[in-house]
Parts: structure tokens; sequence; C-alpha cells
């Protein structure tokens, strides 16, 4: 899974300036520095839901600069992966309580009160959801190999 997204951040990484010889005064295009509290930082980050490319932001850099990381720094690499799958089990816990019927959300209202609100089970937005921010786990299309025949079988679900 490491090697997958290599060559995509390679070619972020590589993309320059078209310009550069105009040099901005306020010192814009400064290089962020890595540090190795980061991989703890990313890890606590996605376990409470938020994805990796959020991250960027946390920390105040570009969403470039955090994917370059992962090449440069093995660790940091191995940190984003720790992350995705705590990032997948708090989706799943949040997904099963509300497929269950088990979710509140409290609303701070304007007069400072606190209004409880439960949410009612929705099969359709979990599905939707769980496709979408894990596609290679929960897509409708899986294939398979047949290793004799190099025969490719698609099997797909339809609703």
């Amino acid at each position: 899974m490491v090697k997958k997204n290599t060559k995509k951040v390679k070619k972020l990484v590589k993309k320059k300036s078209p310009n550069k010889s105009v040099k901005n005064p306020k010192g814009a295009g400064r290089k962020p520095t890595y540090k190795k509290e980061y991989c703890d930082m990313v890890t606590s980050h996605m376990e409470k839901g938020f994805s990796f490319a959020s991250f960027a932001g946390a920390i105040k850099v570009c969403r470039a600069t955090v994917y370059s990381w992962t090449v440069k720094y093995p660790e940091f690499m191995e940190a984003k992966e720790r992350g995705r799958e705590r990032e997948l089990y708090y989706w799943e816990q949040v997904y099963n309580r509300a497929a269950l019927g088990n979710n509140t959300i409290k609303e701070k209202q304007p007069d400072g009160t606190v209004k409880v609100r439960e949410l009612k089970p929705n099969a359709a937005l979990i599905i939707f959801a769980m496709k979408n921010k894990f596609p290679t786990m929960w897509r409708d299309q899986q294939e398979e190999k047949d290793t004799d025949d190099n025969v490719k079988i698609t099997y797909e679900r339809r609703g």
C-alpha cells in the first residue's frame, strides 16, 4: 500500500514554480520543517475521524508538503498508515451507532442551553459514506484472478 501512492506524491513534489526569478519579500515559500513529533500528532489527529490531508491544515502547511514527508520519512508514512486504521475504526463506530439508532448529538443553542438530538438509523447514509471514505474495502465491485487461465472475473453486486 505504501508503494501505491509514491509515484503520485513524487509528481506533486517535483512540480516547481514556472517563474523562479520573482522573489516574495515577505518570505512566502519557506520550506516547512519536518518534526518527529508529527508522527504522534498525525495518528491522534486521524483517530478523531479526520483525514490525513486535513492534518496539513492543522499544522498550517500545504497538503503536498505532508505527502512529500511520507516519501522522505518512512516513520511518517508508517504513522499515516496507523492513523488510517484508527480513522477507519472511528468511522465504523460512528456508523455502527447510527445504524442502530444509538447516536446522539449535543448542540449548543444561542441562549446557552444544550439541546440533545438523537439520530435515526440511516443505512443509505452509512453505505454511501463507507464506500466514499474507504473505497477499497467497501466497493460494490470486486475482482478475482484465476491463476490457471489468467482470466479476470468480475463480480458486481446490484441493488
